[in-house]
């Protein structure tokens, strides 16, 4: 039995219908709240997340920082 991460509860979708946050990992309907982890994948996969969820992080650092001027 394997055990795999929490996946697919804040998915990523085109709208609010499809998802609980954009492609910039935003909540829909908030304002300044970003989600970044295995929750925002649509399903689970076969291999460890963490590569994955740490390319996410570093995309959502730099486009946080480019929406506040750093």
């Amino acid at each position: 039995m394997a055990s795999l991460p929490p996946s697919y509860t804040n998915k990523i979708g085109m709208s609010q219908s499809g998802g609980d946050v954009d492609f910039n990992l935003k909540l829909f309907d908030y304002n300044n709240v970003y989600v970044c982890g295995s929750s925002v994948f649509p399903k689970n996969g076969f291999t460890n997340p963490t590569w994955t969820i740490m390319t996410l992080s570093n995309r959502l650092s730099f486009f946080l920082s480019k929406k506040i001027n750093i």
